[in-house]
């Protein structure tokens, strides 16, 4: 969770939500870091409005990655505290998908955003 909002041209009002028991209402997709959205609920998320909800399921404890069902090692949470741009974190859980290398990443880009990728063990 962010210490601040920021600051946003389109979103004026954005809420986070915590689901303390998701439950899975479709067959394919969800996990318990991420909650089970609907493909509707998860479709309208991109959708970019002046009031949204962002739903974080991995979030259990005051301070994410702290006994949160996803662990972070405290020398990557140090790193991305101290991050002085924007913090892209991805991950992979179950053996999903492959990791793959970022591409075509602008010199801007490369200045200004930190990257962090986070796989099980499964993985």
């Amino acid at each position: 969770m962010p210490r601040t909002p920021s600051s946003s041209s389109v979103i004026t009002d954005l809420t986070y939500v915590h689901e303390e028991n998701p439950v899975k209402t479709e067959p394919l997709g969800g996990s318990d870091f991420g909650g089970y959205p609907s493909l509707e609920r998860r479709n309208n998320s991109f959708d970019i409005k002046e009031q949204m909800n962002a739903y974080y399921g991995f979030v259990k404890r005051n301070k994410p990655g702290h006994e949160t069902g996803f662990d972070i090692d405290d020398a990557d949470l140090f790193e991305m505290e101290h991050c002085d741009g924007i913090v892209v974190a991805s991950a992979i859980f179950g053996n999903y998908n492959m990791i793959q290398q970022p591409k075509n990443i602008s010199e801007a880009a490369k200045e200004n955003v930190c990257f962090y990728m986070f796989v099980d063990e499964e993985t």
